[in-house]
């Protein structure tokens, strides 16, 4: 309980009332009013609904950090505030308790309100506080929570003791600043290829003057594949290691979008894979017309799990992140925060930032409206089958599952 106590000079009892003074209870009701101004509406805009409160605002743009894992002490101020209020059977401006005796006036706050109250404070501060380096460290905090919540969840095995070809293909490493990055297509690796390249060579190039062709054909670019056992585990136990994923229906119809509706160099998707898929639903490889997400989606059903193309495999498959322990959890949704974060943490050049630069310049980005109209047209044979597939990703890298077309529907 805390007692506050000071000299009654201009206020005194009401003789006539009995009871303290008009200026008295505005005066005490301008103290909570100016203290929880910072995170509460003032009445009238509460009525109308005009106004949102600042920390209202700073705790729901940053989504990706609520709701923590169990266990976490921090909760966000508006539902703080309205359990506590709900709960308690006055208003604030009530909870404290005022003697005004002669010449001295004793205000009595008790001490449950009194630690509610600072939590709030408390609470509002942090939001309102934190640097946006210490703002993206709890979001790596958060996303390496679940991850291993996950893991443990479905008993995946941590063990790093033996890797096989098809993952120590998929990292890339760099020497000069000791970093390791797992290459999932359609989540920026040729970006990221570019920036490897330059780290390793130290040229004095533009990122934007290497060609996507290049990057994916240099030779200039090592794998921990190349190295013998012991380098592989001395690489992954001392290099800052990095992975990106991405919504799994986003970065198949990306995937979709890049290998079958643009003009791809590669004949291999261009004249194998295409003529496979036609022959497969329309009995002939040289059928006219584009293949269709229906079809595309029906032989990644079809494709031997085992030897998945790495451009719509699933990026745990990709990465085995329960097997190998992450430094940064990146996400394609927030690709240039974290990969600015990452440059600075392995101490790039401060000239070098993380390009955005696309294969096909005029193609257009992957975004819900366009996932809805792709997932909306495949038969239901296909759809919980396909999401099946990628359940272990929506799983560990904590995205949202589709199941149904009213799903997406509510979810644009």
């Amino acid at each position: 309980m805390l007692c506050i106590v000071f000299e009654n000079k201009s206020y005194g009892l009401d003789k006539t009332s009995k009871t303290a003074p008009r200026e008295l209870n505005e005066a005490t009701e301008g103290v909570a009013t100016m203290t929880l101004s910072s995170i509460r509406p003032r009445k009238s805009e509460q009525k109308t609904g005009t106004r949102k409160n600042t920390a209202q605002e700073n705790w729901e743009r940053r989504e990706d950090l609520y709701p923590f894992t169990e266990g976490s002490r921090i909760l966000d101020p508006v539902s703080f505030r309205k359990s506590f209020f709900t709960r308690s059977s006055f208003k604030f401006n009530k909870l404290t308790m005022m003697i005004v005796r002669r010449k001295w006036v004793f205000i009595i706050i008790p001490s449950s309100a009194l630690v509610g109250f600072l939590s709030v404070l408390q609470t509002t501060w942090y939001t309102r506080n934190i640097s946006p380096r210490q703002d993206w460290q709890v979001i790596q905090v958060h996303r390496k929570n679940i991850l291993n919540s996950m893991c443990t969840k479905y008993n995946i095995s941590d063990s790093t003791t033996f890797l096989n070809r098809r993952l120590a293909s998929q990292l890339y490493v760099e020497h000069n600043y000791q970093l390791i990055y797992c290459e999932v297509p359609k989540t920026g690796c040729s970006n990221w290829k570019r920036i490897l390249f330059l780290l390793q060579t130290n040229v004095t190039k533009e990122p934007g003057e290497l060609t996507h062709e290049f990057v994916h054909n240099t030779s200039n670019l090592q794998r921990l594949v190349d190295y013998p056992h012991h380098r592989q585990m001395a690489m992954l136990q001392n290099y800052t290691k990095v992975m990106f994923s991405r919504h799994p229906f986003e970065r198949l119809a990306s995937a979709y979008k890049n290998k079958f509706l643009y003009k791809e160099k590669s004949e291999y998707y261009s004249k194998i894979i295409r003529g496979r898929i036609k022959k497969m639903f329309r009995n002939s490889k040289h059928s006219d017309g584009v293949v269709t997400f229906q079809e595309f989606v029906s032989f990644v059903l079809k494709e031997n799990p085992l030897i998945r193309d790495p451009h719509w495999d699933a990026v745990s498959r990709l990465c085995s992140p329960c097997s190998i322990h992450y430094d940064i959890l990146g996400k394609f949704e927030t690709v240039k925060d974290d990969a600015e974060h990452v440059l600075r943490i392995i101490g790039a050049p401060e000239h070098l930032h993380f390009p955005d630069i696309k294969q096909h310049p005029n193609e257009i980005e992957t975004n819900k409206r366009m996932i809805k109209q792709y997932f909306q047209n495949l038969s239901s044979e296909s759809l919980q089958p396909i999401q099946d597939i990628y359940s272990l990703d929506f799983a560990l890298f904590h995205y949202p599952i589709y199941i149904t077309n009213k799903t997406f529907e509510d979810t644009t």
